[in-house]
C-alpha cells in the first residue's frame, strides 16, 4: 500500500456527499414538523367540537323552556353564538381556538345553513359541522333529534 501524496485530500468528505447529508437531514425535519403539528391541529378542532356540543345541549335545554333557539356562527366563521326568544337574547358565545373556522350545513342536501333552530320540544334539524384549520378539515353529523354526534366517516 502506497501512502497518499496528499493526505488532507484522502481523509476528507466530498461535497456531493455532504450535500446529500444535509438533504436527508431537511427531509427528516420536515417530517418531524409536520409530525408535531398535527396534533396541535387535531386538539384544536376537538376542542372547537367540544364547544359546538355543549352550545348544542344549552340550546335544547333552553328551548325545553319555551322559547325557541338559535345557534349560528358569526360571520367571520370564528365563533358560535346561541340567541333565544323573538327578542333574540344572547344566552351565550364561544369562541373558536385559534384559526379554526367553523361551517355548519344540511345533512341530507350538504347545502349550507346559516343556523340551526331548536323548537320548543328541544329538537333541530340534523345538521353537519364543519371545521377547518389551514389544510385540515373535520366534519361531525349532529342529530336534531337527540344531538347525538359522530365524525364523518366514522364507521360507529
Amino acid at each position: 500500500m502506497t501512502p497518499c501524496p496528499r493526505p488532507c485530500l484522502c481523509r476528507s468528505f466530498t461535497l456531493v456527499e455532504m450535500l446529500a447529508v444535509v438533504a436527508l437531514l431537511a427531509a427528516g425535519a420536515g417530517l418531524a414538523v409536520n409530525a408535531l403539528a398535527a396534533p396541535g391541529v387535531d386538539a384544536r378542532i376537538r376542542a372547537a367540537m367540544a364547544s359546538t356540543l355543549d352550545l348544542d345541549r344549552l340550546a335544547r335545554l333552553s328551548a325545553r323552556n319555551g322559547r325557541v333557539t338559535v345557534l349560528q356562527a358569526t360571520p367571520e366563521r370564528d365563533r358560535l353564538v346561541l340567541v333565544a326568544g323573538p327578542e333574540r337574547e344572547r344566552l351565550a358565545e364561544e369562541p373558536l381556538p385559534d384559526g379554526v373556522r367553523v361551517y355548519l350545513s344540511d345533512v341530507i342536501t350538504g347545502d349550507p345553513i346559516d343556523q340551526v333552530r331548536v323548537g320548543t320540544d328541544g329538537r333541530s334539524r340534523d345538521y353537519t359541522v364543519v371545521f377547518m384549520i389551514n389544510d385540515a378539515t373535520k366534519a361531525w353529523s349532529v342529530s336534531g333529534l337527540t344531538g347525538w354526534s359522530r365524525p364523518i366517516g366514522d364507521p360507529r
